[in-house]
């Protein structure tokens, strides 16, 4: 039987972060980034715990938007293995990032995702709207 836990975590308490996040990034098909450890630990990090081994992350920055005088909660990279998909895990955690961001201050939640792992479906059940796009080319 697992016992699974939502929490707003630390980096440091990932023991598997380098292991996870190249899962991560092969599920994409992208090379292994060279994460910056010391930026990433300036955010903050949503992980989902099956008997305390981390299975998922999500990772967001809170910070106040340029164009506009108020807060914003910016989702950097969301990562859930296989097996928790589609069993409303990633909703949990979501629903904890848009509670920490609420409580502090924030009036909008942004996140993006790849289009080789479209996610389209995934935030729009959980009530986000296309509002731009991103794009992106290799220089």
């Amino acid at each position: 039987m697992t016992k699974l836990s939502i929490s707003l975590d630390l980096l440091d308490n990932i023991e598997n972060f380098d292991e996870l996040s190249k899962e991560h990034w092969e599920d994409f098909g992208n090379k292994t980034p060279a994460f910056n450890k010391a930026y990433l630990e300036s955010g903050k990090v949503i992980t989902a715990r099956d008997n305390g081994k981390v299975v998922g992350y999500v990772m967001f920055f809170i910070g106040r938007c340029p164009a506009y005088e108020e807060n914003w909660c910016t989702v950097t990279m969301y990562y859930l293995q296989h097996q928790y998909r589609n069993a409303g895990v990633g909703s949990k955690m979501f629903d904890l990032v848009e509670r920490t961001a609420k409580q502090e201050g924030c009036v909008n939640l942004v996140a993006s995702y790849n289009h080789k792992q479209p996610l389209n479906n995934f935030y729009s059940r959980l009530g986000f709207n296309a509002t731009h796009t991103a794009v992106a080319k290799e220089i």
